[in-house]
């Protein structure tokens, strides 16, 4: 059973009043580098034009009219057919500092996942660059945790107190932020997980517009997988943030744990920070991993696409 069960590591944002917010303890978000050459290895260009249409706040995705979804055409392809236990690692956060992002897009594997912050400036760049290096990309959507306003989400949380248009469009701002996204990742909301009624109305729009949904776990009474599995929506489960604890041997026993959990149940999905210390250490480690017997996958090679009876 996965045991994230705690907000992740990142502290919450601040709100602004016009401008996005930066999340302690990172640094105000710098702007972003101009593309790089495309590397071998990197993905397609984004978005495909047939998978978006025009939002209030901008480009949504959408399910093509021929049946393509951006869960599959924007996944990093992975044809791994051995018996390996798989491992997916997300460093979550990027997209406020500019030293950390580009860190994370260069050094680590281009398996690993990156998932953007849709407090971030200059989003499209970020995602694109990340994409160049080859790696697929997920957007944090912020949702309300149990201890809120102790812990700020940001001012376009996903909140149970607000109705289904006003969570819609707090949704749509946040898909309307990037595009080339397999799907998004659940931030923070211990609260807004737990409530099966708001889960299932953000299901809906995503399995509507082709995503899939990693559930972060920041809850053990979490309904996302329940509701995603009964709605046939893709979605996967973390099963440890890896710097809960932000020291090195704490992010080594934390990745010990990863593949502890991968050797027993064939899977398992780690969840970082964009802290230096851990984008070293998990470099470090992925290097050794083939050699150990397990193979790392992109987080959408572990979705669910099981519909629940």
């Amino acid at each position: 059973m996965p045991t994230p069960a705690v907000e992740p590591p990142h502290a919450p944002p601040a709100e602004p009043s016009h401008a996005p917010p930066a999340e302690p303890p990172h640094a105000p978000p710098e702007a972003a580098p101009a593309p790089a050459a495309a590397p071998v290895g990197a993905l397609s260009p984004a978005p495909d034009p047939a998978l978006i249409e025009p939002g209030r706040e901008g480009s949504l995705p959408i399910i093509g009219a021929d049946g393509r979804q951006a869960w599959r055409v924007y996944a990093r392809p992975f044809a791994d057919t051995t018996a390996r236990p798989r491992i997916a690692i997300i460093v979550a956060g990027l997209g406020l500092r500019e030293s950390t992002s580009q860190e994370a897009i260069a050094r680590l594997p281009a398996d690993v996942t990156l998932s953007f912050t849709p407090y971030a400036r200059n989003l499209e760049d970020w995602t694109a660059r990340a994409r160049g290096a080859g790696h697929e990309i997920l957007m944090q959507v912020p949702m309300e945790p149990v201890d809120f306003p102790t812990s700020d989400p940001g001012p376009k949380a996903l909140m149970t107190g607000l109705g289904p248009n006003d969570n819609r469009a707090r949704l749509e701002w946040t898909l309307a932020r990037a595009t080339g996204y397999v799907g998004v990742m659940t931030y923070m909301g211990s609260r807004y997980t737990s409530n099966a009624d708001a889960v299932t109305a953000t299901a809906e729009i995503l399995k509507a517009r082709g995503l899939m949904i990693l559930d972060s776990h920041t809850a053990d009474q979490s309904t996302v997988a329940g509701v995603a599995g009964r709605l046939g929506l893709p979605h996967a489960v973390a099963t440890r943030f890896i710097d809960a604890t932000p020291t090195r041997a704490a992010v080594d026993a934390r990745l010990a744990e990863l593949e502890r959990f991968a050797q027993q149940n064939g899977a398992a999905i780690g969840i970082a920070a964009d802290y230096p210390g851990s984008i070293e250490r998990i470099a470090a480690w992925a290097a050794g991993l083939e050699a150990r017997g397990f193979v790392l996958a992109p987080v959408s090679a572990l979705a669910d696409t099981t519909t629940a009876e």
